[in-house]
């Protein structure tokens, strides 16, 4: 059990969420699995590169090339307003009331924003918004959370820098997502997504339509009375 709640609800509920989960080894496991950039994060790029690849050739290199760009852009983005906030991870905050922290804290004390929130939801909304994939974009978006809550259990971050990171990560995919939108290549990507499930389906068009249709409104015949 917790020995000690702390007093500020962000803090609190760290310690509420590594005190429900610390227990179980298959949540250790998979929190700190999915929190891990060499064994989760970069073969789930390595994943989106192949399918992209794989369907769209030239247009998917070119588009995995923009969002590494994107990517790239956050993560320094979320590494400069780290050194603007200069707010500390609960790692190194509640030493006494967090009693199972994998490995080591980190090097960096600064943790406002959170890094892998931003680049989770930055490459979530990039697929939601340029490529137009709903389903992949969900599943993307599903892991994006189970990564944020990983981090909170971990000790790396409190939830408002989580919840910081997040909003920055879909605010920056979703522009990155428009700019992308704007050239060629987007348009391309956008044409060929499939069309959404509840979307209408053109009816397909008659030959007989333009026949039927002239017949329809031919001009009476004369009484011959």
């Amino acid at each position: 059990m917790t020995p000690l709640l702390p007093e500020t609800p962000d803090a609190a509920a760290v310690a509420m969420l590594h005190d429900a989960l610390s227990g179980s080894a298959a949540a250790n496991a998979l929190m700190s699995w999915v929190s891990m950039k060499a064994a989760f994060a970069f073969p789930l790029l390595a994943i989106l590169c192949g399918v992209l690849c794989l369907r769209h050739r030239r247009d998917g290199l070119i588009t995995f090339a923009v969002l590494l760009c994107l990517l790239g852009s956050a993560d320094l983005l979320g590494n400069g307003l780290k050194h603007v906030f200069e707010l500390p991870r609960p790692c190194f905050d509640l030493k006494g009331v967090l009693t199972w922290i994998p490995d080591k804290c980190g090097g960096a004390r600064r943790g406002m924003p959170s890094n892998h929130a931003i680049n989770f939801f930055t490459v979530s909304a990039f697929v939601l918004f340029a490529l137009r994939r709903r389903w992949p974009g969900i599943v993307l978006l599903a892991l994006s959370c189970l990564v944020g809550v990983s981090r909170i259990y971990l000790g790396r971050h409190y939830p408002s820098q989580v919840f910081a990171g997040a909003a920055i990560g879909l605010t920056w995919g979703a522009l990155g997502a428009f700019v992308f939108s704007r050239f060629a290549v987007g348009k391309r990507m956008c044409d060929t997504a499939p069309p959404s499930a509840g979307g209408p389906v053109p009816a397909p068009s008659s030959p007989t339509g333009t026949a039927s249709s002239s017949s329809g409104s031919s001009s009476p015949t004369k009484d011959p009375t």
